[in-house]
């Protein structure tokens, strides 16, 4: 709505492209009136069509951009004036007389004037400004259109600097950008002299380039409310452009939302799938003179659509705009739009209008011009006084009128007789023109039509085709479309087939594609008859499809599919191709072959001169019988290009048995085989080009044949007549010929065609007779069996036919295969050689298995031996053998016989990895290492990961079985050997995987079985065992699957072994470290799964033997490895079983050793071991700390009796690392038992980062999980400073490493804001990761302070932060971001001023507690006092509550007693069962010297250590007493550390007491009244509420207020 609501306000929209300066989208037109403005008007129909009422549109863009805009026009009701004079009232400095002037004439015009519109204003928004801001990309322009603002706009932050064109990213964004809500705030006026597109084009050029243009023109305030939002798919309740309705269509009441018709500013090569016949009308201008029409100034154009000459027959084909009575409606139903301007006057109305489906020569479109009276004092006169008219036909030439065109105007009050059949620039007797028949009028057509064809290679098609298909043609009486005569028509048939194929425009083309290729089909089945003459059309036919087909694939603008194919004729072959209805198929009998030659269902022996017969020139010789056996192969391919089909004359008798099809009987695939076969020449060329697609139309022709014709329970060798599949040989032989010849000069067009022939032969495995089939197949292997060269031919065949899920049925037969028709001895060639081995197949198998013949075949041998040879593309053809062989498994598979799922079950995956563990068993270890030294990295790496899975899948999952089951060791017989031996086995590796591996296999203990009968379940003594004996059974199947699952780790064992030895002698670099790399992680799954105590042993062999021979991979590239390896550790010196225990603190010992001995220091295990401490503590379920405990004390004895690092640093390090160990070993478990408690828990959080003192990493990590858990709880304040001794410790560790002029001086140039001096500066010879203690992570973690320090409203801080930030962004002269910075600084600054204008009491940063615990329950909380940090404005009961109820829940609401009274507390005069709780309101203190210093509100908040709280008491004993009798003992409290801290409460370190006398401390209070009142009065400005706080009370003293 406009800022003044005078009269009914009618908008559209629109969209317009600045660069291509075209219009790209109809107009959509809405109301916003409300209905008591919309009733000024009072319209005779009242009762608006639903889907009038849109407010909502759906707008496309298929070329989005960034000149797109978003225009949106306003219009009013038509009234006296022009533009300028009626927009006056609107402007924002109109009097209040003109307003309340035009609200009075509002009335009378909205009556008599209600039905027309005159321009208003206009504005425009750039649409990319919108999707940009939207995403939180920086918009590419900056845009001047006045108020225009989005809800989204004012908060966002631009995450995106660099401004770019509309790519990829910004493509997806503008299908996925955030819903957002635009505000137009204002309108800019229409100019009366400006109105046309041009200006308007104009002007949004400097919309988007701002200039002085746009400060002239006037706005109108107003206000406008838009949504602008990504269409989802299914949007409910739209209408599409021709109003029809979309589903889903829930509710037939609500408002609908209009499609928008787009108008694209390229074209939009994609084709018609809908109807659609719009036309639309845009007047331009008209040009009268003054002389001729006097005083006439408001003009209307008015348009309609005639059939006929009698202008009150009307066609109803106008659509509405908003709030009309009918969908489609007349000109009276529409808001015409007039123009209030003596002469020339311009147009932007768009007249939108429903073409009829079929035009003929006297429809036109008919222009009135009629003059409005707008004058008051003429209300007798009538409205509307007809002036002219002009008329324009819709045809030309049969072809529909689109583009530009001027118009002379009659001035006649009606048009002459038969007017309509000619155009008004002829010359027509008797009729007044204006101007003396100049074209004064000016309008563009534009037309959005499926039916009415613009191209005329296209439009003749199609006339001709209307012409071949009516009824009754007479062959002398036909004329084409630009009214010419018709002298052959089968020779002009031909011709503009070819031509249209050829000549007409490819967009064009494309958008009938689906239609044109119909009606080429349907040709080519059902030739035309004209006047009883066929019309010879099937090669024709069949040569423009092959034209239109080669252009397309030459087009680059198309998609194509993964498969190259295009995607526009695979939609086609998929979901629109039918072939076209028979005539009498209810008279077909079941086995007869309709529409082709009818003959015995045995192949007769035909003669040459009898096969040679064609209907369509009986005088083409075509090839003979391919039973033949003088026919040589290349007579297929010298063929007569004159034939075309097989199209014999019905009226010819049979000949030798032999029927004659009639013409109008035709099936299409025998056709087009057929035409295939004969085709020469560009013909044949650009048919093979797209092949695949003359396939699918192929097979799906032949399928819906078989369906139509009844053929599905017919015998398969009787669905197809004889004469196809003989032509379906040749093609074959066509193809392999082609394949053949273009193979060395075309390899990739060669390949093509072998692929597209091999899903052609598949597909007939499904449809035609198997037999045949095979014979395809084996007529194809034998044209390449002796040529070496084109076994690369041959094997890209393999894949194709055998990946078929019915594959096991066509090769697995009972019987060798008896095809209908009889093969040829070559078909099924019988071994002459006995197989020489096991692995050869026999005679018996190849008949059975005829493609798995194919496959193993002598010749594919024979390929294989040849390769070895050197032949070329060895990689391609190793390629497709083993792709074939992969697909043979899956077709296994996939067979419903075979497996009854669709995907390999776990037994099966479970088999194929027992035979992969098998052969690794079993196999020579000399023999695997000469097989696996050949083998590249990469497959070595696939190897382990088999390794890591078989792991996995082995493992053993324990179920609980409650029987008495004797325990069982893999060591039964062995003699235990002492602690002490064991212990030196292992730490001098003596003992190892491998070791017990030989001495497994030289006899030695087995693994539960006595008889190696380890695997073969059917031999095993607990197979014997009867049915009865369940329990029994079940302890013996748990015990077989633990023995299974060892035995397997083992082997896996022995098998890394083999591999690392490998990497390491023979070392390649990288591709050595990725290797052992997947060898550890292989060795760490292993670890973490369920092991027996003697397969752990042998893996602590191998880990011990592998960080020996590889400590530098470990401890330097693979660190996230060497963290996993010490968290496993660590979990098994926590088990419960001794000799676990001690092979693991014996690993951990020599992983310390190892990384010791490389520089004197393990720092890197050091930091390893501590994390993984933490996180073990934090996620085991079954940790157990005393065994822990016990296995740090072995290694600790380890380091001090070891011998060869006597005289080291190494066990003092041992010895710190120990006994930091132990001292986080209890605050973590302590840790985990306080969760429910925020304090305790953060205090066992700073007690683990200060045991992390000396390592800045770990220190780091707690430090930021610290303000982590401080963050979830809202304690922004305690978070900050975390992150600044996070700062604090990368600044120390970059000044230790170098120091910079710009860098901050270590922790020193953190002291001004409280970083207290427990930050320590790392050791040397610490690690530090690169992520964090550099000066990147330096600024991230100063950034993140920021935020922290602003969410706390702690602006202060942020100043100081950004003085540490701002010298490293000038030394980078990152002048952008020093920009934001200042620009947030004077927003914090600006924040500081407004808040301290009321003496900072809007500032609240915390209220504080002193809190006493006392009770031994509290454990080390006992007669301990802390500072608590609360929440700003927390009450006493608050905090009591909380506290009362939290220890009230761990030690029983009966142990728990709060006191009341903040006295002190007398220790002895407690119960020691019970906890006590002292709770007391405290304030920040300072000293004397310090109140002058700190006189703000921050000041006196940050950095506060000292607390006091008062106590009243009187020298009897009791609290209060008269006021001569008051005292008042004062209490301080000196914290350890200031507030803020790292924690919300900190303990008290100091605490002394001031006494007040009664006098003294009346003075003090008064003193303190006093200062507070001063402070209200002067407060600026004045805080009534402030001085009635301080008032009330004033002026008695009293103690503790």
């Amino acid at each position: 709505r406009l800022e003044i609501d005078i009269e009914p306000i009618f908008a559209s929209i629109a969209l317009y492209d600045t660069k291509k300066k075209k219009k790209i989208s109809e107009n959509f037109y809405f109301d916003l009136n409300s209905d008591s403005t919309r009733k000024m008007m009072k319209l005779e129909n009242s009762l608006p069509a639903v889907s009038t009422l849109a407010r909502s549109a759906i707008f496309s863009l298929t070329h989005p951009s960034h000149d797109v805009f978003i225009v949106i026009k306003l219009e009013k009701i038509l009234q006296q004036g022009d533009i300028t004079e009626c927009a006056e009232p609107y402007m924002k400095d109109a009097t209040d007389k003109s307003r309340d002037k035009a609200k009075n004439n509002a009335k009378w015009f909205c009556e008599r004037l209600g039905k027309y519109r005159m321009p208003l204003a206009w504005t425009a928004i750039h649409l990319m400004n919108i999707v940009n801001s939207a995403t939180n990309l920086r918009p590419t322009d900056d845009q001047t259109t006045p108020g225009i603002r989005s809800a989204s706009f004012d908060n966002r932050r631009q995450t995106l600097t660099r401004q770019c064109s509309l790519s990829d990213v910004e493509l997806s964004k503008l299908t996925s950008f955030k819903p957002v809500t635009l505000t137009v705030s204002s309108f800019f006026k229409q100019e009366g002299e400006r109105l046309k597109d041009e200006d308007l084009f104009r002007f949004l050029v400097d919309l988007k380039r701002p200039t002085n243009v746009l400060k002239r023109l006037k706005c109108i305030p107003g206000k406008m409310k838009i949504d602008v939002s990504p269409c989802p798919p299914d949007f409910p309740c739209a209408i599409t452009p021709d109003l029809h309705r979309v589903k889903p269509y829930p509710d037939q009441r609500v408002r609908p939302t209009r499609e928008i018709q787009e108008f694209p500013p390229l074209e939009v090569t994609l084709p018609h799938t809908t109807y659609r016949n719009l036309l639309y009308i845009r007047p331009q201008t008209i040009n009268f003179t003054n002389r001729l029409f006097g005083d006439f100034k408001n003009w209307l154009p008015t348009v309609q659509i005639l059939d006929s000459e009698e202008l009150c027959n009307a066609l109803p084909l106008q659509y509405g705009k908003s709030n009309c009575p009918d969908n489609i409606a007349y000109i009276t139903g529409n808001s015409p739009q007039t123009h209030p301007t003596p002469r020339n006057p311009d147009f932007y109305e768009e007249v939108k209008m429903q073409l009829p489906t079929h035009l003929t020569p006297r429809h036109h479109l008919f222009f009135s011009f009629v003059h409005i009276s707008c004058q008051r004092k003429q209300e007798l006169n009538p409205i509307e006084t007809p002036v002219g008219y002009t008329w324009l036909p819709l045809l030309s030439n049969g072809r529909l009128r689109v583009g530009e065109h001027n118009l002379p105007v009659s001035v006649d009050k009606t048009p002459p007789p038969h007017y309509s059949m000619t155009t008004p620039e002829g010359v027509i007797p008797g009729v007044k023109w204006v101007d003396g028949h100049k074209p004064v009028f000016g309008i563009t057509l534009q037309s959005v039509s499926t039916v009415h064809i613009l191209d005329q290679h296209l439009g003749q098609f199609f006339h001709l085709c209307d012409i071949i298909d009516s009824p009754n043609v007479s062959p002398h009486n036909l004329k084409l479309m630009d009214g010419s005569r018709i002298n052959d028509l089968e020779q002009e048939l031909q011709r503009y087939v070819i031509s249209m194929a050829s000549e007409t425009q490819l967009s064009s083309l494309v958008k009938y594609l689906y239609v044109v290729l119909d009606k080429l089909i349907s040709m080519l089945v059902r030739p035309p008859v004209v006047g009883g003459q066929t019309v010879n059309m099937g090669q024709t036919c069949f040569e423009a499809i092959s034209r239109i087909l080669f252009r397309i694939h030459q087009s680059k603008e198309f998609r194509v599919d993964t498969h190259q194919r295009n995607i526009i004729l695979a939609t086609y072959a998929r979901h629109i191709f039918t072939i076209p209805q028979s005539v009498h198929l209810d008279h077909v009998q079941k086995g007869a072959h309709y529409a082709t030659m009818t003959r015995s269902r045995v192949r007769p022996s035909v003669k040459k001169s009898t096969f040679s017969i064609s209907s369509s020139n009986p005088d083409l010789s075509v090839p003979s019988s391919p039973d033949d056996p003088n026919e040589t192969f290349h007579s297929g391919f010298r063929l007569s290009n004159a034939r075309s089909s097989m199209m014999e004359q019905s009226s010819r008798h049979p000949v030798d048995g032999v029927g004659v099809r009639s013409v109008a009987h035709k099936v299409f695939h025998e056709e087009l085989v057929l035409l295939f076969v004969v085709s020469t020449g560009n013909v044949k060329d650009r048919a093979l080009q797209n092949a695949w697609f003359l396939f699918e139309l192929l097979t799906k022709s032949m399928t819906q044949h078989i369906k139509q014709a009844g053929l599905l329970s017919v015998s398969r060798s009787e669905r197809f007549s004889n004469r196809f599949m003989d032509d379906v040989i040749r093609l074959i032989k066509l193809f392999c010929h082609e394949i053949n010849s273009r193979f060395n000069r075309d390899y990739d067009f060669a390949e093509r065609l072998n692929c597209c022939l091999a899903f052609l032969i598949r597909d007939f495995l499904s449809i035609m007779d198997r037999g045949f089939v095979f014979q395809l197949i084996h007529l194809y292997y034998q044209q390449f069996v002796c040529n070496i060269c084109l076994i690369n031919v041959d094997m890209p065949f393999l894949p194709v036919i055998h990946f078929s899920s019915s594959y096991t049925k066509y090769n697995h037969l009972l019987q060798p295969p008896t095809p209908s028709n009889p093969i040829s001895p070559r078909f099924i060639m019988s071994s002459t050689i006995k197989a020489s081995s096991r692995f050869d197949l026999t005679d018996r198998f190849t008949r059975q298995h005829f493609l798995t013949k194919n496959i193993n075949g002598n010749e594919h041998r024979l390929s294989i031996e040849l390769l070895d040879q050197g032949a070329p593309n060895l990689s391609k053809v190793q390629l497709y053998a083993t792709t074939t062989l992969r697909n043979l498994m899956m077709s296994h598979d996939e067979d419903d016989r075979i497996n009854a799922s669709h995907e390999m079950s776990a037994d099966s995956t479970r088999n194929l990895l027992l035979c992969f563990i098998w052969m690794l068993k079993n196999t020579d270890r000399s023999t695997l290492r000469s097989w696996w030294i050949t083998l590249p990295p990469s497959h070595l790496v696939s190897l382990l990961d088999l390794l890591y899975i078989s792991i996995s899948c082995f493992e053993y999952k324990q179920t609980i079985v409650r029987h008495d089951v004797a325990r069982t060791s893999f060591n039964r017989g062995a003699k235990k050997k002492d602690s002490k031996s064991r212990l030196q086995e292992a730490i001098l590796g003596e003992s190892s995987a491998r070791r017990e591996m030989l001495m497994r296999r030289r006899g030695g203990a087995t693994m539960g079985s006595k008889d190696m009968l380890r695997w073969q379940k059917d031999k095993t003594e607990w197979k014997q065992y009867k049915h009865g004996e369940h329990t029994k059974q079940s302890a013996e199947d748990a015990l077989l699957a633990k023995n299974f699952s060892a035995e397997m780790t083992l082997i896996t064992l022995d098998t890394l072994e083999l591999l690392i030895d490998m990497a390491t002698e023979y070392n390649n670099g990288n591709h050595t470290s990725q290797i052992l790399s997947s060898a550890l992680r292989v060795l760490l799954h292993c670890f973490s799964k369920q092991q027996s105590v003697t397969v752990l042993e042998h893996m602590f062999a191998v880990q011990r033997s592998f960080v020996a021979k590889v400590c530098e991979l470990l401890f330097e590239e693979e660190t996230e490895q060497c963290a996993d390896l010490t968290l496993r550790l660590l979990e098994k010196c926590s088990s419960s079983m001794s000799a676990v225990r001690v092979h693991a603190a014996a690993s951990m010992y020599l992983l310390m050793k190892h990384n010791f001995s490389m520089g004197n220091n393990f720092a890197r295990v050091k930091m390893q071991v501590t994390m993984s401490m933490s996180s073990l503590v934090g996620v085991s379920h079954d940790f157990d700390e005393d065994y822990l405990r016990r296995s740090l004390k072995t290694a600790l004895n380890y380091a001090e009796v070891d011998s060869d690092l006597e005289g080291t640093s190494f066990p003092d390090q041992v010895r710190e690392l120990v006994f930091n160990l132990q001292t986080i070993l209890s605050d973590t478990v302590k840790m985990k038992e306080h969760q429910e408690d925020p304090e305790m828990l953060i205090d066992l959080m700073h007690r683990i980062a200060k045991g992390y003192q000396n390592s800045p990493d770990l220190r780091l990590t707690w430090l930021q999980n610290m303000a982590r858990q401080h963050s979830e709880r809202k304690n922004q304040a305690e978070a900050g400073m975390c992150l600044l001794h996070s700062a604090a410790l990368v600044a120390e560790y970059l000044s230790m490493l170098e120091h910079k002029s710009h860098l901050p001086i270590g922790c020193v140039a953190f002291q001004e804001s409280a970083v207290s001096d427990d930050v320590v500066s790392p050791n040397a010879d610490e690690v530090c990761s690169e992520k964090f203690f550099s000066i990147s992570g330096l600024m991230a973690v100063l950034e993140q302070a920021v935020q922290t320090f602003s969410l706390a409203g702690l602006h202060e801080v942020v100043d100081m932060i950004y003085k540490i930030l701002i010298p490293i962004y000038q030394h980078d002269k990152d002048y952008k971001k020093l920009s934001n910075i200042h620009e947030k600084l004077r927003d914090c600054f600006q924040k500081i001023n407004s808040q301290t204008a009321f003496g900072g009491w809007e500032r609240m940063f915390g209220t504080y507690f002193r809190v006493g615990f006392y009770g031994r329950k509290f454990g080390d909380l006992n007669n301990n006092e802390f500072i608590y940090k609360e929440p700003a404005i927390t009450k006493l009961p608050e905090i009591s509550y909380r506290l009362e109820t939290f220890y009230s829940q761990c030690f029983g609401a009966e142990y728990v007693e709060m006191m009341k009274d903040s006295s002190q507390v007398d220790v002895t005069q407690l119960d020691p069962e019970k906890a006590y709780i002292q709770i007391t309101y405290v304030e920040p203190y300072f000293h004397h010297y310090e109140d002058g210093t700190k006189t703000t509100y921050f000041e006196r908040n940050f950095n506060v250590d000292k607390f006091m709280y008062a106590t009243p008491f009187t020298k009897d004993g009791k609290a209060h007493g008269e006021m001569v009798e008051q005292y008042k003992r004062k209490t301080f409290l000196q914290v350890s550390h200031t507030f803020p801290y790292l924690k919300t409460r900190i303990n008290v370190i100091k605490k002394w007491e001031t006494v007040l006398t009664p006098l003294e401390s009346a003075c003090e209070d008064v003193k303190r009244k006093t200062t507070d009142l001063l402070r209200a009065v002067h407060l600026e400005p004045a805080d009534v509420r402030m001085l009635q706080v301080n008032l009330q009370g004033a002026v008695l003293t009293s103690v503790n207020q």
